[in-house]
This record gives structure tokens, C-alpha cells and sequence, in this order.
């Protein structure tokens, strides 16, 4: 009676290439998904966004994050089952991660560097600041090189120094503009400039 051989026996034996669970898939397409409603969330007018309150490392943050969105990508498309779902994202995350999110987290972080070596290389120099119950608005210089304008950002910051952290929300900006300060008249919050009003604002 013939009897198997023992490559065939061992071939035979040999358990089939298990597919990723569907565990390690939705928690890859889930942090995937995390990473673009980030990214949505951070375009989005008036809303108050995590920062640090060492500039330094805000840099530094922003380079871990624009790494992770492509890596991200590339990990799901590894772990789905849909061919035209992976090759998109295949597709994604190797033309975002090569030159775009690779050069910007590698200018992030180098200014980052400058940053904490000197806090005057900050593209935002604080010229006043008003607090007013848990929130301080401060008014920055934005100078973001020789190519661009000086302007005027007004922001509203929360702070948690206890975590070394702060909620910041644009409130406002003006471009060509490189001085001002804050005035606060009653309930009344202005951005002046030699006596002009830039902007005002009634704080509840």
C-alpha cells in the first residue's frame, strides 16, 4: 500500500498563513482614521488645539505627527483584505511619507533645535498679553522668514502648567502688520497701535 513521503507528510503539516485578525485591522484603520480627523480637526476656524508650553517641543510634536499620518496608512494597507482599499492607501502613504512628510517633520524638527536654543528663532514673538479669568490672549509677531510679511496673530490660550500644557485658539490676524498692543477697557478686549483700534472684542 503506498504510503506519503515524508516532504509531503511535512508539507502537509505545515498549518496555512494565518490572516491578520480582524483586532490588529481595526485598531490599525482606527489610529489611521484618528490621524485624518486630527488632521481635519487642526484645519477647522476657531477651534482650541493641544499645545505645549516649551515652543521647542511643539516642533517636535508636529514632526512625530506628520510621520505617523503616512505609517499609518501604510500599516492599515498591510493588514486589509480589500485590493483596490490597499493599493490606494499603498498608493498614499508611500508618495506622502517619501518627500512631503519626510522633508516637513525633517524642517520641523530642525526648528525645533533653533528654537530651544534660542527663543528668539520662534516665527511668533509675543509683544503683549492680557489674562482675563482662565484665559490669557496674547498678541504675536509672525515672522515666518524673509519671503513673508510681518503680521499680527491674536491668540486665546488656556493653560494647564501643571501638565505643561495649553488650549490655543486663533482669534485673530492681521497681515502687514508689525506692531500693536492689548488693551483692556471694562469688558472690552482691543488690539491698538499708537492710539488706532485694530480690533475689538466683548468678552462674556
Amino acid at each position: 500500500m503506498p504510503t506519503d513521503s515524508p516532504a509531503a507528510s511535512t508539507a502537509a503539516a505545515k498549518p496555512p498563513l494565518k490572516a491578520p485578525s480582524s483586532r490588529w485591522r481595526n485598531i490599525a484603520f482606527g489610529f489611521f482614521v484618528f490621524m485624518v480627523v486630527t488632521l481635519l480637526f487642526a484645519m477647522c476656524d476657531g477651534a482650541y488645539l493641544p499645545r505645549f508650553l516649551m515652543a521647542s517641543w511643539n516642533y517636535r510634536a508636529f514632526a512625530i505627527w506628520i510621520m505617523l499620518l503616512p505609517l499609518s496608512a501604510f500599516a492599515t494597507a498591510c493588514l486589509l483584505r480589500g485590493q483596490p482599499l490597499r493599493v490606494m492607501l499603498f498608493f498614499l502613504s508611500l508618495t506622502s511619507f517619501v518627500f512631503p512628510s519626510s522633508f516637513m517633520a525633517w524642517f520641523a524638527w530642525t526648528e525645533g533645535d533653533a528654537v530651544a536654543q534660542d527663543s528668539k528663532a520662534s516665527v511668533r514673538v509675543l509683544l503683549s498679553e492680557v489674562r482675563v479669568d482662565k484665559h490669557t490672549y496674547r498678541l504675536y509677531q509672525s515672522n515666518c522668514g524673509a519671503t513673508c510679511s510681518l503680521d499680527l496673530v491674536l491668540m486665546d490660550e488656556v493653560l494647564w502648567p501643571n501638565l505643561g500644557m495649553k488650549w490655543v485658539r486663533a482669534e485673530w490676524y492681521l497681515a502687514r502688520q508689525a506692531q500693536g498692543s492689548l488693551m483692556l477697557d471694562g469688558n472690552t478686549l482691543q488690539v491698538q497701535d499708537d492710539g488706532k483700534v485694530l480690533y475689538s472684542k466683548v468678552i462674556d
